[in-house]
């Protein structure tokens, strides 16, 4: 392991701790002024609006930190993990550029042939990247639901999509290849399960 590599990890390290702990000390301040709306905002904005966007907030940070590892784990993949070691052996080869109609190979041009014929093999993958995604949105919704209530994020879901006139019915095979988050019912049932699955009132007594 030579010194530049040392060097890309200590600062890829350190990046991801600043930002983690960015991350972390926007959480405490959401979550410590939750139930207060700030002075020049009294009257104009009610503490049920605050605290809904202040969940909302919470649960983003939840899908940043996710999307951090993520970001960090690609990266280290196609430099490390020799992504892009696979991308120069591939640039080599002739046929490459001449299978995709290019009698003059460069540098450049493979590069722009390599992001232009990507998606055409990763197409299929796609039904797998947008669960890895919808799989966040569902843990943002449960933390959300944690520190609010779901009834309500129920009523802000319908809203939203009725603001934004989005199908509600989307073919569920188009919705996984082409939706990252999941479909409004999808969402709604998943957060009225917790409603049902929560005790109602004190059954201890």
């Amino acid at each position: 392991m030579n010194g530049f590599t040392l060097l890309f990890l200590a600062a890829l390290a350190a990046g991801l701790l600043l930002e983690y702990w960015l991350l972390w000390r926007q959480a405490r301040a959401v979550a410590t002024h939750r139930d207060r709306v700030p002075e020049p905002f009294t009257g104009r904005i009610t503490p049920e609006q605050h605290r809904k966007a202040a969940d909302y907030t919470l649960a983003k940070i939840v899908h940043a930190r996710a999307s951090l590892a993520v970001g960090a784990f690609l990266l280290l993949g196609w430099t490390l993990g020799g992504g892009l070691a696979l991308l120069a052996w591939l640039l080599e080869q002739p046929g490459f550029f001449t299978g995709l109609g290019v009698s003059r190979p460069s540098a450049a041009t493979g590069l722009a042939l390599f992001l232009l014929v990507l998606p055409v093999f990763t197409r299929f993958l796609a039904p797998l990247f947008n669960a890895l995604s919808r799989r966040h949105e569902f843990e943002a919704d449960d933390f959300a639901a944690r520190q609010s209530d779901a009834g309500a994020l129920i009523d802000a879901l319908v809203k939203l999509y009725r603001d934004n006139a989005a199908t509600l019915t989307p073919d569920p095979l188009y919705s996984a290849f082409h939706h990252s988050h999941p479909p409004a019912p999808v969402r709604i049932a998943h957060l009225s399960s917790r409603i049902d699955r929560e005790p109602h009132g004190d059954e201890s007594t």
